[in-house]
């Protein structure tokens, strides 16, 4: 592979089981700074698994994870995510109950808690100030500032979507796992979703994204891998690996 640029992310052999099913079988995976990777096949397939390995959330019962050249195997996801390796869920993790800001706080205040002790004694939060800065950044960016005290409960679907992604830039991530980002979404959600997505790859942020819309990977993705039955059965440019009859097959389950 020719690279072009530094390595951000690497998974080596991943292997991940549960009791006698091998959910994820060996599967390698690199990221690099401002590109997009495609992960896509049919369900069942260990997509999210995988991406549960490179958090996180779940351990690996074989291979390593590397970031930025770093060992982070052992390390649990919420050092990962200090680190600047941050994933979003299939299912919307936003918190109805409170708004569109307070969402975003929370992301912002997960990587940005060492000034809590000054806080407590009185002194400037140096930690206070950089997560309210990333959160009026990241609402500006997302378009979400009119929308900053709305109670979450009361927006649509691609909002919400926004907002946990947002949630999620607000930890200042290297690497964003995105998982069916445009799950839920009508056509003009799934645009507007996929144009942040670029730009935030154009910016350099490395991602991961598993996703079912195959429009929005050709578009995002520099880079594609496809899994059936927990293995990796074609890697390659995105064009080149959708335009392949046997990808086609995998993905659509008719004959090859």
């Amino acid at each position: 592979m020719n690279r072009t640029g530094p390595v951000t992310l690497v998974g080596e052999g991943i292997v991940r089981r549960h009791g006698g099913l091998t959910a994820v079988d060996h599967v390698e995976v690199v990221v690099e700074a401002g590109t997009a990777v495609g992960l896509v096949g049919p369900n069942g397939a260990g997509k999210s698994t995988l991406l549960d390995c490179l958090a996180g959330t779940q351990p690996v019962d074989g291979g390593r994870v590397l970031l930025d050249g770093a060992d982070v195997t052992d390390a649990p996801a919420d050092r990962r995510s200090r680190l600047g390796l941050v994933r979003t869920f299939q299912r919307s993790s936003v918190f109805a109950s409170l708004t569109v800001e307070e969402n975003l706080r929370i992301g912002a205040e997960n990587r940005h808690r060492h000034g809590l002790v000054r806080g407590i004694v009185g002194l400037p939060d140096p930690g206070a100030v950089a997560a309210h800065c990333a959160v009026v950044a990241v609402l500006h960016r997302l378009g979400l500032g009119p929308l900053a005290h709305r109670p979450a409960s009361t927006l649509p679907t691609g909002t919400l979507r926004l907002v946990e992604l947002g949630r999620a830039l607000c930890s200042s991530p290297t690497v964003l796992l995105l998982d069916e980002p445009a799950s839920g979404l009508d056509e003009a959600e799934t645009d507007q979703m996929r144009d942040v997505l670029v730009a935030l790859r154009d910016d350099g942020l490395a991602i991961v994204v598993v996703e079912h819309d195959l429009e929005l990977v050709r578009e995002l993705a520099d880079r594609l891998l496809v899994m059936a039955g927990g293995r990796l059965v074609a890697a390659g440019p995105t064009a080149e690996v959708l335009n392949r009859d046997d990808v086609r097959a995998t993905l659509t389950g008719a004959p090859a």
